[in-house]
């Protein structure tokens, strides 16, 4: 049974009801795509601002959707068109430029972990970096004291920041992602993913086999930020000085040991100076 939020949840664009049909149907009308997409001016101008962004990587300059979905494929343009949804959904009096970087770095970095270690795919990766917190705007929105309270949390782990918010609020920003997420037709691994920070521990003790893909998406996401951390400081609630999660059953999980980690970020850290200065 799924959990009722207490907070309203920004309703879905027309253009994204109409794609999500359109790409269950056996036979996809990409000019009905195409037209959907660019009836939205918004949402069609941020779509390609964003495929055109370091964080895509796209080898040529887009110009158009066609152009996108020829290089970049009808999926990945689909995950794109989602985030971008999104971010022109929460309200506009709440700056959320350094947010949207700090989740753009920690996407880029699970991009590249999924790359070197064919864990999860690519797509996959970049969309659960992207979203991973993306229940923080609508709390800040719907809760005044919000950013106050995560201030008093600052080295808090994960699962202590879920439960203290629990308390102040009966919900948590992780709950509060992951049925935005469902909301918005983003796949169940990765929702499951977002709402499984917030209890990693007991989500890795789970069956063989029982959510491996969702597992392997969070652990993923974990190092992503945990690396993001140590290598810059955008916009955070957290003091980058605490531990959000406990690192070891992580790699275990994975199958990696401390050095290996440690090799990681070191070899990571040229790919993401070059990112950041793009």
């Amino acid at each position: 049974m799924k959990r009722k939020i207490p907070i309203s949840l920004p309703p879905r664009p027309e253009a994204l009801v109409t794609i999500a049909k359109a790409l269950k149907s056996s036979d996809v009308d990409l000019d009905q795509v195409y037209r959907v997409l660019r009836s939205d001016v918004a949402l069609f101008s941020s779509v390609i601002s964003t495929v055109n962004s370091p964080a895509i990587g796209a080898a040529a300059k887009i110009k158009s959707i066609e152009h996108a979905v020829n290089m970049l494929g009808l999926k990945k343009v689909y995950s794109v068109v989602q985030i971008a949804a999104l971010k022109n959904s929460f309200p506009t009096h709440i700056r959320l430029e350094r947010f949207w970087d700090t989740a753009t770095e920690v996407a880029q970095i699970a991009v590249m972990l999924a790359r070197r270690y064919k864990m999860i795919t690519t797509d996959d990766a970049y969309t659960l970096g992207m979203l991973h917190d993306c229940g923080i705007p609508l709390m800040l929105t719907y809760k005044n004291d919000f950013l106050n309270v995560m201030r008093k949390l600052n080295g808090s782990d994960l699962q202590d920041i879920h439960k203290a918010q629990l308390r102040f609020y009966g919900v948590s920003h992780f709950q509060v992602g992951a049925a935005l997420a469902r909301h918005w037709f983003i796949p169940e691994d990765t929702h499951l993913a977002i709402t499984g920070q917030a209890n990693y521990l007991d989500v890795l003790k789970q069956k063989k086999d029982e959510h491996e893909d969702m597992r392997m998406q969070l652990c993923t996401l974990l190092l992503a930020k945990e690396i993001s951390t140590a290598y810059r400081t955008y916009w955070r609630l957290n003091d980058t000085e605490g531990t959000l999660f406990e690192l070891k059953p992580v790699l275990a999980f994975l199958g990696l040991c401390d050095m290996d980690f440690l090799d990681l970020k070191e070899e990571l850290i040229p790919e993401l100076d070059e990112l950041a200065a793009c």
